[in-house]
Formats: C-alpha cells, structure tokens, sequence
C-alpha cells in the first residue's frame, strides 16, 4: 500500500486489510467458543483470536506512527470505510461517492465489526490520538472515525482475559469531544440516553359496591359505581437529537 497501484489492485489491498481483521466475533465467542466442553479450552481459544488481534495491532500501529500521510490515511480507510459496511449501503438514495456514515451495518450473520480489546486497544489508541492533533482536518476525521475499533465491546470471557478498557482508550475518547471532526463518531460511541415515551388513557370499569340507597339500612343497597383507573401506555423509545 505505499506504493502507487492500479485502481483495482488498490481495490483489493484495501479489502484484503478489512478482511484480515474483520472476524465474525459475536458468532465465534457467543457460540463456537462456548459450545467447547471445558473452561481450559474455551480460555485457549479465545487467547488465540486475542493473539492474532495483536499481531494486527502491531503492524497497523506500525504503519500509524510511522509511514507518510497518504499511507496512514489508506490504512485508516481500509479499516473504517470498507465499502460493504456503508452505514448507508441499505439507502437507495446515497450517494456513494460521499464520506460514509461511521455506522455499522451487518453482513450475513457477522454484525460485529473490526475491534481490538486489552493491550491491542491501547497500541491502536496510541497510535491514533497524535493524529487527532494533526493540521489536516481529512486525517483528523479518519482518526476519530478509527476509534471505534476500540470501542467498548462486552464478551465476558475476553474481557476477562484482555483486561479492562486501558487509559489509552479512555483518553482516546476524552481528546475525540475537543475535536469538531469527531462529532458523528461520538454520536456512535457515546449515543444519547434512551426517553421513554408515554401517554395517559383513562380507563372506566364499573363495579358494584355497597352505598347507602334512601330508605334502606347502611351497606343494604347495592348501586354501580364507575372507578377510574389511570393506565399508562408506554410509546416508544425515543433518543432526543444530538447538539
């Protein structure tokens, strides 16, 4: 990727690094790894995906602090924008020429994109951070964009075994709300909290209970009256618009 290719073998290059780090890992640690029969094994293989994430991590944080602009800005394209995870790839009317949405789409049954957990996290976090500082606004948005490979992804068994979300991570995200650039990643790493909707119906049910009727004695007469119950109906779920 650092040197000039033809329009097709540029193609290709740049799916070939979404595809060596894209795993379908939701299926992998939901389901493969937990259908092994014992802790050791399933403690084995999730160790093995972590230790490939790192080799990843490795090399593209290599190429992040090191390699010339337009190099650390194809990386970050290859990883971020690969073409069939367009968040508007389901819009008949986008236009694909534009800037994709940073939102994730799915493929097939593989819904969880490219993510680093643990130490890997960190080594893509540092090597993204510099990068928000930049001058050109266009790498500052791919940075911002990159972070959501580090975003917070919840597997109880990795996360046990990677470790928690380092300072590098939450430093990341700290620095990315100081940036202009950042603000559709943000939307994506940190969505505004959920408003629950509701209306307020009233609903008669009539019953009998005891009153007292003119010319009878207490608790003789037994009239219908109408009790109101308040019943809440819930809506929907509403997010407010972000800003």
């Amino acid at each position: 990727m650092g040197q000039p290719q033809p329009a097709w073998v540029e193609s290709n290059l740049e799916d070939a690094v979404y595809n060596l780090a894209d795993e379908n890992i939701r299926y992998f640690y939901n389901n493969w790894v937990a259908l092994l029969p014992s802790a050791e094994d399933r403690d084995r293989a999730v160790r093995g995906r972590l230790a490939v994430e790192s080799r990843l991590a490795t090399k593209f944080a290599a190429v992040l602090e090191k390699a010339p602009a337009p190099q650390k800005k194809r990386l970050l394209r290859a990883l971020t924008e690969f073409p069939l995870r367009r968040g508007d790839i389901y819009d008949p009317e986008a236009d694909i020429t534009r800037p994709a949405p940073p939102l994730y789409n799915r493929i097939g049954n593989d819904i969880e994109q490219i993510a680093f957990f643990g130490e890997s996290g960190a080594r893509i976090a540092r090597a993204l951070s510099p990068l928000l500082d930049e001058p050109d606004a266009e790498m500052r948005r791919l940075a911002a964009q990159a972070a959501l490979l580090v975003r917070d992804v919840r597997f109880g068994d990795v996360n046990r075994i990677a470790g928690p979300s380092s300072p590098e991570v939450n430093g990341l995200s700290a620095k990315m709300e100081r940036i202009p650039e950042a603000v559709e990643a943000l939307r994506i790493l940190k969505p505004p909290p959920v408003i629950r909707k509701y209306s307020i119906r009233p609903e008669i049910r009539w019953k009998s209970a005891p009153t007292q009727a003119r010319g009878t004695a207490a608790g003789c007469g037994i009239l219908p009256h109408a009790e109101t119950i308040v019943r809440v109906n819930r809506i929907a779920d509403h997010r407010p618009p972000a800003g």
